[in-house]
């Protein structure tokens, strides 16, 4: 029988079959890699009608940046998401081209003929070289009178 005096503090009570702190956390690397590699997959398969800011150049303002988060739902026919983000930038931003252009196609796609040439018109009135805005507006003055769905 040996003397539990004489042996080393912390060995005795040490399984030695027990798996140490390494292999515990290789093993839970092991587990939780796949569920990480599928939260990232799934990520990438988010509905087209919630644009991400990953894609946004990390330059421009914000007001450039929610500009650019309503031309892709504008891009996807998503009228009236991008009405509710460009409504607000438009009352805060009454004179900017960009918004009153997008708001242009917003209304236009929404069949809302008279709020969009409205809008057209008010960026005309600022920027009259705007192309878009030009192009945007003989769009809207074809569409019906105010054929709203």
């Amino acid at each position: 029988m040996t003397d539990p005096s004489s042996e080393p503090k912390g060995e005795a009570s040490r399984d030695p079959w027990a798996p140490g702190p390494v292999v515990l956390t290789v093993v839970a690397g092991a587990l939780l890699l796949p569920l990480f590699a599928l939260f990232v997959h799934r990520l990438g398969e988010l509905p087209p009608s919630h644009p991400t800011a990953a894609r946004i150049q990390p330059s421009l303002s914000r007001l450039e940046a929610q500009v650019e988060v309503s031309r892709a739902l504008l891009q996807k026919n998503d009228g009236r998401g991008a009405l509710a983000l460009l409504l607000p930038l438009n009352a805060g931003n009454p004179d900017n081209p960009s918004v009153l252009n997008n708001l242009c196609v917003a209304y236009g796609i929404l069949g809302k003929r008279n709020e969009a040439v409205a809008a057209c018109t008010r960026c005309l009135e600022i920027d009259p070289n705007h192309r878009l805005a030009k192009a945007n507006l003989n769009w809207v003055r074809q569409l019906p009178e105010n054929s709203a769905p």
